[in-house]
This record gives C-alpha cells, sequence and structure tokens, in this order.
C-alpha cells in the first residue's frame, strides 16, 4: 500500500510541479505502450465491435459502456503495474516524492523516464498466468532494515554500463594496454544517450549522484548486510577509482563509468576484501584507515589483521594445535590468492611493501602448521613424552618466525636446522641415552644388541669383538663368561621409531625449502644456494660422500653421488650460483679416487640437470624457433671446431655444453625423420650440416649413437634402417656399423610380435621357398588349423611380397616360387583367404587387381600401415566373429552404405530439443540451413540476420520471412557412414564416452577395413563418406597417418610400438573366440556399436 500511496500522491494535486511533469511522462509513456500492444493485435479498430460480441462479458458487465470499461481497466491495469514495478525498483519513486533530491536530479530522473530508448516500459505481449502476479523489487535491507536506492534508477544505469563495458571488449583499441579500452569505455557511455543526460548536471549534481551511485552499486553487486561494511567497501572503492585515475592521469571524478571500471580493474582485490569480511565479519571495525589516502589499502588492513591473529595463537597442546591448522586452512584460500602476480599488480609501492610483510609473516604461520602436520600429529599419540617434546620445539620454531619472519633468509633456515636437530637428539635420548652410533663401527646401529652394562653396540660388531675382547667397548666393563649376545626387539622398534621421526623432519624440511626458499617466480635469498648445497655433499677428510637433503648429518650415502633433485630446483631458480658449486664439487672428486661407473653416474646426473634447466630457462621460453635455430647452429658450430671447454679444463662448463648438444642431437633427430619419409623437402640442411661436423670432426662415435637413439625414440627401427640404406645420410652412422649391415642385412619383421607360432610358420614358407622337396615344412603349413591360419598370410607378405621392394632382380620372386605356393594355397578350403593369399605373391595387397603394392618407393609408414592391412585381412577372412562388422565395410560395402560406423559423432539435437521445451522455444532453420530459436509465442515478430550466414531470419506480425522455416523433423538426427570429413579438419576427441585410446584403435581398424573395401568397390566405399572425396583412397590413407600419429600420442609410444600394439590386438582378436552375433543387428543401430 506505501507504493501505491506515493503513487497518487504525485499523481495527485499534492504533488506539485514535480507531480504534473511525473503524470505527463507517465501518460506519455502508457500511450506509446498502449500503440505497441494495439499494433500487436489482429483487429484494433473492431475491440468495441469484438467486445459487443460477447454475451458473457455483456451479461457481467451489464451495459455495453460498463463492459468496455472493464475491458479497458483489464488491458490497463497490468500495463501500469508493470511500469510501475520498472519505475519503483528498489524504491525508486521515494527519490521524487521525499522532496530531497535537487532540481537537476529530479530532472535526471524525470528525463530517464521520459526516454523509451533507454528505460524499457513495454510489457510481455502474451503474458502467462504467472506474469498477472508481479513481483516489486523495492528495498536494501542493512542491519536488518529497509533502506530505499539512493541514486536515481541505479540498477538501470549499472546494467547499462555492464553492457558497454563487455562491447568494449570487441572493439579495437587504439593503443596497446587495459587504460586504452577504459577511456574507450568512458566515451561511449559519456556519448551516449544516457551519458548525455549526465553531462546536463551541474559539477554538485554530479558529485552527489556519483556517491549515491556509489553505495547502490556496492549494495547492488555484493552481498553487503550491514552500515559498517558498506561503508568499507565506500572507502576501497573510492580509493580504487582514485588510484586508477592518478594512473591515468585523469583528473578526479566520481562518475558511474569510472566507478565500474575502477570496479572491473580491482576486482581481485575487492573479491579478496570481501571474503576475508565474509570469514571474519567482525574485522570491519578494525580496518579503519589512519588519515586520509586516495587509495585502496582495506584489503592490505584485512589480511594483515588475519595474518597477527593467526600468529598469535597458540600451540601449547594438541587440541590448540588442530585449532591452530583449521586457522590457517580457513585463511590459506583468501591469502595465497592476495599473493599472486596478478593481484601485486594492482598494488601501490606502499600497499606491496605490507603485502610483502604479511607474505613473509603468513609463510611463518604456514610453515609452523606444517611442523604440526609433518612432525606433532605423526608422533604417536600414546607417548606424552615424543609430544611434549615436539611441542616445547614448536614453540621454538613459532617463536622463531615472530623474529624473523622472513622463512628464505639464511639465518632463518640455520636456525631452523639447529631446531631439527635438537628435537631429534632430545627425541634419541628418551630411549637410547647414549646415542645410535655403535661405539666399534661408529655407524648407525644395525641389530642392536644390549650389554650387560646398558651399553649397545651392533650385535655383528660385537660378535667379531668379543673374541679377543671380553670388556664393554664404551665403559671397559668386563663382560660375564656366560654372556650370550642377542639382539633387542626394544631398541630395535626405538630405533625404527627415531628414524620414522627423522623422515618426519626430513619431509617438514624439503617442504619448507621447496616451498619457501626456492619458491616459484622467487630468486633464493643470498647464501641459500651455498647453504642447501652443502647439505648435499659430506665431507670426512678425503671421503666425499652425499646424501638426500636433509638436517641431518647422520643421514650420509655410500655413493659419492648426489642422488637428490634438489640439484635441478636450485638450477631453475640460480644457474650461475650452481654451476659454481658443481664445478667445485667435481673438481674435489676427481682429486679423490672415484670408480668409473661413479663417476659416469655422476656425469648423467648433472649433464640431465643441465638439459633439464636449459629446456626450462626463461630465454629460451622468450627466443622465437629462428633464434633458437640460428643460437644451436652457432653452437655447433663451435662444438665441431672444438672451441668448447674440455673436461680438464671446466667440469662444468664441459657438462653443461654436453646438454647443450643433447638438445641440439633431438632437434637433428626431427630433421632426419622428416628425411627418411620419402618425398618430403622441408628438412633443414644448415642444421644438419652443422650436426655432420660434430660426428665427423669429434672423433667421438657416442654422438651417433645418441642421434641414432633419438631418431629410433621418434620413429622407430624402419626409419634408422631407411637412413642407413641412403648415402645421403650414412655420416649419421658409425662406420661399424654400416660394415656389419653390408656383410649381414637385417630387416624389422613387426609380425614376430605374434609369438613363437608365427615364426614357425615363417620358417617352414622360408624352408618351402628355398627346397621344394620339404616335406616336413609343407606338412605342417597343410595342418594349420584355426587361428594359426591366419598366420600364413602374414608369411607370405614377409618372406615374397616385402622383397618386391628390391631393386635387385635376383632378390624379388621367382615365378617358379610363385606357382609352387599356388599350389600349395590350393589345399586350403577358405576361398576368399586363399585368393587374398595368391594376391600376395604377384604384390596385389588386398585381392586380386589391387594397386596396392610394395616398391622401393614405398615410404616408411606406408609399409607400416600396408602390413597393419595385411594382419587386418587374415584375421577377417578366417572367420573370427568378433569383427565381422569390419568384415562387411572390408569385404561387402555395398551392404553397409547406409549404416552407422564406428567412432563417427553422434547428433545431439534430439536430446537438445527435450531441454529446449521446457522454455518453450521453437526451433527454426534459416535459409542456409542454420539453426536458430524463437521464444515467448514461438512465432516471428521482429526481423534479423543469421549470425552464421547473414541470412535474413525472423519475421513480422507472425509471419516469417522467406526462407525462415519451422523445424519439422522429429527423432534422431544421426547421419549413417563416415562423417569426419577431410582428415586435417577432423576432431580427435573420442565419441560415445570411449577412451581416448580406444577410440583411437577403433577409428584406425575402421579405416583400414574401409581401404580394403575400397579395393574391391570404390563406388560403394564413396558413397560412406560424407561429403563424398574426389580421390577416395587417398583421403583414407590421410585419415590412416593420422590415425597412427594420434595413436602413437595416446601410447607415448614411436611409430614402431604403435604398429605393434596394433599387432598384438589383432592376434588377441584371432585367438578369441566369442558366441554368435546375430546379422540383423550388425551395423544396423547406433547404439550397437562404438
Amino acid at each position: 500500500m506505501q507504493r501505491i500511496n506515493i503513487l497518487l500522491t504525485l499523481l495527485g494535486a499534492a504533488g506539485g510541479e514535480t507531480g504534473a511533469r511525473f503524470q505527463e511522462v507517465l501518460l506519455a509513456r502508457m500511450v506509446e505502450a498502449l500503440t505497441k500492444k494495439e499494433e500487436m493485435m489482429a483487429s484494433p479498430r473492431d475491440w468495441v465491435s469484438t467486445q459487443a460480441k460477447k454475451r458473457q462479458a455483456l451479461q457481467e458487465g451489464g451495459t455495453l459502456r460498463h463492459t468496455l470499461w472493464r475491458h479497458l481497466q483489464c488491458v490497463v491495469t497490468p500495463l501500469l503495474a508493470s511500469m510501475v514495478e520498472v519505475m519503483d525498483r528498489f524504491a525508486n519513486l521515494e527519490l521524487l516524492s521525499d522532496g530531497n533530491l535537487s532540481c537537476g536530479l529530479v530532472e535526471l530522473w524525470l528525463n530517464i523516464l521520459a526516454d523509451s530508448q533507454i528505460l524499457d516500459l513495454t510489457a510481455s505481449q502474451k503474458p502467462s498466468k504467472t506474469d498477472q502476479e508481479v513481483l516489486v523489487q523495492h528495498y536494501f535491507v542493512l542491519d536488518g532494515e529497509e533502506h530505499h536506492c539512493a541514486a536515481a534508477f541505479s540498477w538501470l544505469l549499472k546494467m547499462h554500463l555492464e553492457c558497454l563495458w563487455e562491447e568494449s571488449e570487441f572493439i579495437p583499441a587504439k593503443q596497446e594496454g587495459d587504460d586504452s579500452r577504459i577511456l574507450q569505455f568512458v566515451s561511449s557511455f559519456n556519448n551516449g544517450r544516457l551519458g548525455r543526460l549526465f553531462q546536463t548536471l551541474s559539477a554538485e549534481d554530479k558529485a552527489q549522484y556519483g556517491r549515491h551511485y556509489l553505495q547502490d552499486f556496492l549494495l547492488l553487486s555484493l552481498k553487503i548486510k550491514t552500515k559498517d561494511e558498506l561503508m568499507v567497501f565506500f572507502r576501497a572503492t573510492s580509493g580504487c577509482v582514485s588510484e586508477l585515475q592518478a594512473s591515468m592521469g585523469v583528473s578526479s571524478d566520481l562518475s558511474p563509468a569510472w566507478i565500474l571500471a575502477a570496479a572491473r580493474r580491482f576486482a581481485p582485490r575487492l573479491d579478496a576484501l570481501q571474503h576475508v569480511l565474509l570469514l571474519q565479519p567482525q574485522l570491519v571495525t578494525s580496518i579503519t584507515p589512519q588519515g586520509s589516502r586516495q587509495e585502496m589499502i582495506e584489503d592490505i588492513l584485512a589480511l594483515g589483521v588475519c595474518v597477527e591473529q593467526a600468529k598469535s595463537l597458540l600451540v601449547t597442546s594438541l587440541q590448540e594445535c588442530q585449532e591452530f591448522v583449521s586457522r590457517v586452512e580457513f585463511l590459506q584460500p583468501c591469502l595465497e590468492r592476495a599473493f599472486g602476480q596478478k593481484y601485486r599488480s594492482l598494488c601501490s609501492r606502499g600497499c606491496l611493501q605490507e603485502l610483502d610483510s604479511i607474505r613473509s609473516l603468513w609463510h611463518g604461520v604456514l610453515g609452523v602448521a606444517s611442523f604440526i602436520q609433518h612432525i606433532i600429529f605423526k608422533l604417536p599419540q600414546s607417548d606424552s613424552r615424543l609430544t611434549k617434546v615436539a611441542l616445547k620445539h614448536c614453540n621454538v620454531y613459532l617463536k622463531l618466525t615472530s623474529e624473523s619472519p622472513d622463512v628464505r633468509s639464511v639465518v632463518t633456515l640455520e636456525r631452523l636446522i639447529r631446531i631439527l636437530n635438537s628435537l631429534h637428539e632430545e627425541c634419541i635420548h628418551l630411549d637410547l641415552r647414549f646415542g645410535v652410533s655403535c661405539p666399534i663401527c661408529f655407524e648407525e646401529f644395525t641389530k642392536p644388541s644390549v650389554l650387560p652394562c646398558q651399553h649397545i653396540t651392533c650385535l655383528p660388531c660385537l660378535q667379531r669383538y668379543l673374541p679377543s675382547h671380553r670388556r664393554c667397548p664404551t665403559c671397559r666393563m668386563e663382560l660375564p663368561l656366560n654372556f650370550n649376545p642377542t639382539v633387542s626387539p626394544n631398541v630395535e622398534a626405538a630405533l625404527q621409531q627415531q628414524a620414522a621421526i627423522r623422515d618426519y623432519c626430513n619431509g617438514f624440511f624439503l617442504e619448507v625449502v621447496s616451498r619457501f626458499c626456492l619458491s616459484e617466480g622467487q630468486q633464493p635469498a643470498e647464501g641459500v644456494v651455498e647453504l642447501l648445497f652443502s647439505l648435499l655433499v659430506f665431507a670426512n677428510g678425503d671421503v666425499y660422500r652425499t646424501r638426500e637433503l636433509t638436517p641431518f648429518l647422520q643421514c650420509v650415502d655410500n655413493s659419492p653421488v648426489v642422488r637428490s633433485v634438489l640439484p635441478k630446483l636450485l638450477m631453475q631458480h640460480s644457474f650461475d650460483q650452481v654451476k659454481v658449486h658443481i664445478q667445485t664439487y667435481l673438481k674435489n672428486l676427481e682429486e679423490n679416487l672415484l670408480s668409473r661407473e661413479d663417476k659416469t653416474q655422476l656425469y648423467l646426473l648433472f649433464v640431465n640437470c643441465f638439459q633439464d634447466s636449459l629446456m626450462c630457462s626463461e630465454a629460451r621460453e622468450t627466443e622465437s624457433k629462428e633464434q633458437q635455430r640460428q643460437a644451436d647452429i652457432r653452437f655447433l658450430s663451435r662444438f665441431a671446431r672444438k672451441q668448447t671447454p674440455d673436461r680438464q679444463e671446466d667440469h662444468a662448463e664441459f657438462l653443461l655444453h654436453l646438454a647443450k648438444l643433447r638438445i641440439c642431437l633431438n632437434s637433428a633427430a626431427l630433421q632426419l625423420e622428416k628425411a627418411a619419409d620419402q618425398g618430403r623437402d622441408d628438412v633443414d640442411a644448415q642444421y644438419l650440416q652443422q650436426v655432420k661436423a660434430v660426428c665427423e670432426y669429434s672423433g667421438n662415435n657416442w654422438y651417433r649413437v645418441y642421434l641414432l637413439r633419438a631418431v629410433h625414440r621418434l620413429s622407430g627401427v624402419d626409419c634408422v634402417l631407411s637412413l642407413m640404406n641412403c648415402p645421403q645420410w650414412r655420416w649419421v652412422f658409425p662406420p661399424e656399423l654400416l660394415r656389419l649391415q653390408l656383410m649381414n642385412p637385417t630387416s624389422v619383421d613387426q609380425f614376430l610380435c605374434c609369438g613363437t607360432s608365427y615364426q614357425a610358420v615363417r620358417n617352414d614358407v622360408a624352408t618351402f621357398t628355398l627346397d621344394p622337396g620339404a616335406k616336413d615344412a609343407v606338412a605342417k603349413i597343410e595342418k594349420l588349423r584355426g587361428p594359426q591360419v591366419s598366420l600364413l598370410a602374414l608369411a607370405l607378405f614377409r618372406q615374397i611380397t616385402c622383397r618386391y621392394k628390391s631393386q635387385v632382380a635376383a632378390i624379388r620372386p621367382s615365378e617358379q616360387e610363385r606357382n609352387r605356393l599356388e599350389n600349395l594355397l590350393k589345399g586350403f578350403r577358405l576361398n576368399d583367404y586363399r585368393d587374398f593369399c595368391a594376391a600376395l605373391l604377384s604384390n596385389q595387397i588386398g585381392g586380386a587387381g589391387s594397386s596396392l603394392r610394395v616398391d622401393a618407393a614405398l615410404s616408411i609408414q606406408r609399409q607400416i600401415l600396408l602390413e597393419l592391412l595385411v594382419h587386418l585381412d587374415s584375421v577377417l577372412l578366417t572367420g573370427n566373429l568378433l569383427l565381422v562388422p569390419l568384415k562387411k565395410i572390408a569385404f561387402q560395402p555395398q551392404t553397409v552404405t547406409h549404416s552407422f560406423l564406428p567412432t563417427m559423432a553422434d547428433n545431439h539435437t534430439s536430446e537438445a530439443r527435450e531441454w529446449l521445451k521446457k522454455e518453450k522455444l521453437q526451433k527454426y532453420y534459416c535459409a542456409n540451413g542454420h539453426p536458430c530459436f524463437v521464444g515467448e509465442c514461438g512465432k516471428p515478430v521482429v526481423l534479423a540476420k543469421c549470425p552464421d550466414c547473414g541470412q535474413p531470419i525472423g519475421g513480422l506480425n507472425h509471419h516469417a520471412v522467406q526462407g525462415f522455416t519451422t523445424d519439422t523433423r522429429l527423432g534422431d538426427q544421426t547421419r549413417t557412414g563416415h562423417i569426419l570429413g577431410e582428415a586435417y579438419r577432423r576432431s580427435d576427441a573420442p565419441e560415445r564416452q570411449m577412451l581416448y585410446a580406444h577410440s583411437c584403435i577403433l577409428r584406425l581398424l575402421t579405416h583400414l577395413a574401409m581401404i580394403q573395401g575400397a579395393i574391391r568397390n570404390q563406388r560403394s566405399v564413396a558413397e560412406m563418406i560424407h561429403p563424398r572425396p574426389a580421390d577416395v583412397t587417398g583421403f583414407l590413407w590421410n585419415h590412416l597417418e593420422k590415425d597412427m600419429r594420434v595413436l602413437g600420442r595416446a601410447l607415448d609410444q614411436n611409430l614402431d610400438n604403435t604398429a605393434i600394439t596394433v599387432h598384438l590386438i589383432l592376434r588377441a582378436c584371432a585367438e578369441g573366440t566369442i558366441g554368435d552375433l546375430p546379422e540383423h543387428v550388425l551395423l544396423s543401430h547406433m547404439h550397437t556399436h562404438c
């Protein structure tokens, strides 16, 4: 009722000049809305006669005049109600009625209402029953009390500004950077219809409206519940506006556009402040900044208070430790976000200093929490002595973080090491008051034995000691004659417990080092690298030993090799410092006796460290590919001319250059892989020329070995053999290897992965080929049954077909050999399989008349695919029921031209249609078939253009434009056949919830079956493919080559191993047995196949 009373007051005489102007504007807007409503009616001029024809309405109204009046009420009342809801949103009418607005702001209020392009008051053309009830958003709530908005139409202004901000993202900026976008955004608002209204205000009215709008903006954007919280955010946002304008050299102006721009620019800081106040609402009264500062500092103050409160918590009991950790976990998400680089970029120099101090304090708090979690919580709760000692040292560490808040400093790290050693020593002396070192071997106890005097030694040491000495090695007390030393289970248990405590401390120390001292984006403090590296190396006289990263001197390793990953971490943060330490370490080790194996392992570790650091270095990431290429070429040139330090001159520099060489050789392997693929002319000849110089002038064949191994990792043995057979690339191979290959030529038979059965069949075929009278071999071949029959085709391909690749006539199969083998094949009853094998003898892969052949020009990848094709065909033709769908594609393609193929994409239109039914949307298509949707009544009422092709869509008065048609198709729209398109355009994402590797393998087998089908019936296979390609065979080869690449990435294997994986799957399919499959389900429905 209060809202109605305000409206009536403004419309009555009591409204004064403001009321009269309001009434005039409101009536004009109502006339405008009614006019638009009439335009949508079928026959607006006949409304009187239409109402006169309604007998029931006349009976209810009594007279025609009364009936017409009631009809007008039914039309006008909902319209007026909807207009009032918009005008009075958040009690906007109270601003006009309470008389507190200046004349300029009153005029602004009315001008906004009068402009239909700014404020849309048009009601829904077809209101539903739920639309008859108008929901009014009319109040803000602060401290439990309702408050009206402070600025006229603030909600409308916020929506308008947000739309402009989103549009500004797509407007090309005149200058680089975010500042240009903000200036364009402010300019767009000031030059718009709404902005021009604000330009008419006086300076005082602008300032007043800006302050009021900021208050409403915060209430609309944030979940603010109290006046104190509102004042905190008011000061913070005002500071953001001032800081933004000062950074851009703009005069101070608290206008709506600048408020939104500042809120967007400083959103991370405002979000952090909101998060802190949500966690700790009581902080509102504690973060009032002293003095007048033209910047935001409230978030920094709030974060500082949170950390100080967490730091002041006690840790004198397990319960308090639990509360401490819970508090840290409670605050950690908010604080970690505040320490990010994006957040820091929004802070001034003064705020950054405060933030760095808070970060140091917080790292100390995190360190204490880590101490509790890694040590205190892991100690056995049943032993109160250990808990007491751990709590004591935890308080010492907490005090250390207060005195030295920078946990990254050398001083703090050294004191932490002393604290951990003290904790370890006290824990040891609780049960082992004489320590953990044997007085005989001076090593840590193994199989501890307790003497009568309670001293402890190792049992093996004591057994060697007793025959010549009957006294305690520590106190010299004589031992009884009947003393029989045994292992003490109590001492052994205590040692195990102390080892566990030491592991807990090591884990905590490693986390402190990796999390704080070597944190990403931070350079280690001065001296930290030296300290950490010194912890890895233990010198005892001339003996150098190393250990894992640990603060305890007892943890040493008998090997001189640094086994810790710490050097890699250190190199990423301080490469030059670590290199100096590595040089010193290696020099000292060279002066001591080292086995060859240890020295090799040591050098290899540091080479790997250098290589990883170089690959991750910022310089390499910022350089372009061409810059990296030129740098590598210059390095290879220097290395070939031996202008780099050798091992005797500078150990570290020598290993660093070896690491660089390995990177260059890996790049060269990529180029050689291209060279092995015949027909590729995009090889970097200049780069490979420098690699050749290194290999030839260095006198070290291990560089060639490394390069060949890199090539093999990328592609496989066939690629290596292809390079070996090409005179241009023989420099890649050591001369001895070329000589051995010439004496004993070898080739790779990938079918050997099928096991000894295949090897026996291959040997029998070879024996029969060489000796036609070998009856044993013939008998074995004729006895092949079941899955073993498929192996014959593989053996024929390897022993006969592959020989067609040779250019030497004597090696190629003779006519007599082919005739003998054809006669042998006549004994097999499987006609299709017999014909397939006979075609292999004539170098016709896939059947008689096939254009697929093996010749000297055949590329490595194509040969591997042909081998897979032969293997698949052999399995399909020997009656395996599991692969019947693929058999139909391969040998009866005319029967599956309109069938669903494996791994093809589903169409989810029917599912989308079900989802959209809830929104009452009608689907249409433009003239080019692109879908779009019409809401409300489902009939078009406006004209537009298709966002995909620009064709006209929509319509007027429920009549669609030409070509804009309703969707009448029902049911599933999934297409049959091959619908992936060209290989370079297709998506490799798996379909139908399949695993990635599974989808890759099934798609590869499908394409192999299709290329086999194209051999016999290319037209039918072409009809499967949508859109139909001009070259069906080339289309399928492109897909097969991509299938191999994608599958290789999925398996993380080279080309050889990827092909072997598929061969193993086909072998398993050949050996597996399943029940009969009903023919009618094969490839007949998309849900029966993947």
